[in-house]
């Protein structure tokens, strides 16, 4: 049986955090993976949590000894490729926000250093994808797989009716910050 070590920073915050415990649980109720988990932040307000968190994902691959470890976002992704090299597992890093904000920064060249040499790199759209082949410039095994959704739940809300309080403007969920691309809207 598959061990799979699934990592991110914290359980709670936002899609990312979501997607990945919902990814973790449909995980669990499949018994042909042997599945555990680490929040690398976990509930720690340190300024020094990252580095407590490469002690605590050490620790974790000495006990567990995973085939592949799956992580998500930046941190636990640079992390997790750095460290199979040494213990020698698959790594899998899923990506959930734009490469574009990478360009031009003091951590371009590592990352696409670090992320061109996983196992993996999971895209959570087609654009991202994309944007991933053009960045890293070289063959990696690229996959789309999209976030999930609740479709049922999206075909309900979509029969409501809802009366717009406004006319001349977008609505935008989210942090207004770079890797969000609200400069697209």
């Amino acid at each position: 049986m598959t061990k799979l070590l699934m990592i991110t920073n914290s359980c709670s915050g936002g899609g990312a955090e979501k997607v990945f415990n919902s990814l973790l649980e449909g995980l669990k109720e499949n018994n042909a993976v042997d599945v555990s988990h680490l929040y690398l932040q976990g509930d720690s307000s340190s300024r020094l949590w990252k580095l407590f968190a490469i002690f605590k994902f050490i620790w974790t691959l000495i006990k567990f000894k995973p085939d592949v470890v799956q992580s998500h976002l930046l941190f636990p992704n640079m992390l997790n490729v750095l460290l199979s090299k040494v213990f020698r597992y698959k790594s899998q890093i899923v990506c959930h926000s734009s490469f574009e904000r990478f360009i031009n920064t003091r951590l371009e060249l590592l990352i696409r250093k670090l992320y061109g040499s996983s196992h993996s790199v999971v895209c959570v759209s087609e654009e991202m994808a994309n944007q991933a082949k053009a960045f890293l410039n070289k063959e990696v095994n690229i996959e789309t797989i999209y976030n999930p959704h609740v479709l049922d739940t999206y075909e309900k809300l979509s029969m409501e009716q809802s009366e717009p309080y406004f006319d001349d403007y977008f609505i935008v969920v989210g942090r207004l910050i770079k890797s969000k691309r609200v400069q697209d809207v």
